[in-house]
């Protein structure tokens, strides 16, 4: 009965794992397809730009998260693991993830510092919490690595041609689940910031189309990562079992996805057209003066509404011989915090 038993739990494991292995290659499959479907604006929105740190973020959460996917990809689908492979997988898979997450979270930490227009004493606060956060998460790890144990199929033990492949975990501590935890509370608080300055800017009539875009996007990748944390913890909690990976590919897949959309999608808005900033003009009315200008005079006209100022100037320029009159149109500013965003 023992035996029968033993047997029965060793086929369980591998089916387990087979669908672990499934749900890695399919979130691999959704990254990709993402990467693909967004190439364009990547090369016109990120490559074409200057190098700041929120473009070497971008790609670290792109492009390190695919390099990621693919070694685990090519690990639950090789036929020729071995234990000692096995043995350090779990500290590669463990370690790497926390690389991506801690970027991606740099991402979010700069966003939010630049809504608050670079407030040093926000600046303060931000690098405490996320240094208490990578602190947290770490010792977890720490703790939790050396219990983490799988193995390379026995295949002596299944007929010919069963279907194996990859690393079979056979141990999971049971308090791993608590690594999640300190990443759900940090990007809480995080969503909590944004949402305050954002009524706060709101409230003021600050010209409002990019910061509903910045808003409506960071509201979104919360949802979606408090999610994905949501139900690791969950499995690791419940079923604390090698199906509590099932998980785990899709979590670096959304923690990638997200965030790179949120560069992608605020710089698409920024470099736009000016239709959605002058649109919300209402209530209209103009004013103009003359002011000196270098080589000439420039007559600034004023459109003011509710939603900011569109200037409408003509500069009369001296070049040597003639006066030449030209005019042009700026749209209302974003108040500085999206130019703030791209200096960092």
């Amino acid at each position: 009965m023992a035996t029968a038993t033993s047997i029965e739990a060793l086929f369980k494991l591998v089916r387990d794992s087979q669908t672990v292995d499934r749900s890695g290659v399919a979130a691999i499959a959704c990254l990709v397809y993402d990467i693909f479907i967004t190439i364009d604006q990547e090369v016109d929105y990120v490559w074409k730009s200057r190098w700041t740190i929120p473009k070497y973020l971008y790609l670290w959460a792109r492009y390190f998260a695919l390099f990621i996917q693919i070694v685990a990809t090519a690990e639950q689908t090789s036929t020729q693991v071995t234990n000692k492979v096995c043995a350090g997988w779990a500290y590669f898979e463990g370690i790497t993830g926390q690389m991506l997450v801690m970027g991606i979270e740099l991402l979010l930490m700069l966003r939010v510092w630049a809504l608050y227009k670079r407030d040093r004493r926000m600046l303060y606060i931000l690098v405490a919490l996320y240094i208490a956060e990578v602190t947290a998460n770490t010792v977890i790890l720490g703790m939790a690595l050396p219990g983490l144990t799988s193995v390379a199929p026995l295949r002596t033990l299944f007929p010919p041609g069963f279907p194996l492949s990859g690393c079979l975990p056979t141990s999971v501590p049971k308090f791993f689940f608590s690594y999640w935890i300190p990443t759900l509370v940090f990007e809480g608080i995080l969503f909590i910031l944004m949402f305050i300055n954002f009524v706060r800017l709101a409230r003021e009539h600050t010209p409002m189309p990019l910061l509903k875009r910045f808003f409506r996007d960071g509201t979104v990748y919360y949802a979606v990562i408090f999610a994905a944390l949501l139900v690791q913890v969950l499995l690791y909690e419940l079923v604390n079992s090698a199906l509590s990976e099932v998980a785990i590919g899709w979590q670096l897949t959304m923690f990638s996805i997200m965030g790179s959309r949120l560069v992608l999608n605020l710089r698409a808005a920024s470099v736009g057209p000016a239709d959605n900033e002058t649109v919300e003009l209402v209530d209209l009315s103009m004013h103009s003066h003359v002011r000196p200008a270098a080589h000439g005079s420039e007559k600034v006209n004023y459109i003011t509404g509710s939603q900011g100022h569109l200037r409408m100037g003509t500069t009369r320029v001296w070049d040597g011989g003639h006066y030449h009159d030209v005019e042009r149109v700026t749209a209302p500013s974003t108040d500085g915090w999206i130019s703030e965003w791209e200096r960092i």
